[in-house]
């Protein structure tokens, strides 16, 4: 007795169909989860104790780049620095192992939590009664 994930995949797919996602939302569902699993495998190479570099061999942030729609320069940029304005312009700083793997997770937890919201306000308004 395993999981058969293809039954499972089915019996989601019919519930957000049921809950009236259309199909370019259930894409978007499908994309915004898989970018998360890409991301979450994603390692860091420290350089020093200051700074550090992706370690993607596998070629998680070009798939994850994919998956959400962005540029892979961008997300790798955003991974391992942080900018902060100054009165002179902004600053960019590179990050130390701990602190990106911190932004990495952070951003993946901000996406779920993201799409739990708009799955739960997309559901709310499908079965609304309008009743209060």
């Amino acid at each position: 007795p395993g999981v058969n994930d293809g039954e499972d995949y089915d019996i989601c797919l019919t519930a957000m169909k049921d809950c009236g996602f259309n199909d370019e939302q259930i894409d978007g569902v499908w994309r915004l989860v898989a970018g998360c699993l890409h991301l979450v495998n994603l390692d860091f190479k420290e350089i020093d104790k200051d700074t550090c570099e992706l370690n993607d061999g596998g070629g998680l942030i070009p798939k994850t780049a994919d998956q959400w729609k962005v540029e892979s320069g961008v997300l790798s940029a955003e991974l391992i620095t942080t900018t902060m304005q100054t009165r002179d312009g902004p600053v960019t700083k590179k990050l130390n192992k701990t602190k990106a793997f911190d932004v990495r997770d952070s951003l993946i937890k901000a996406n779920y939590d993201a799409l739990f919201g708009w799955e739960v306000d997309a559901i709310n308004a499908t079965t609304d009664s309008g009743t209060g």
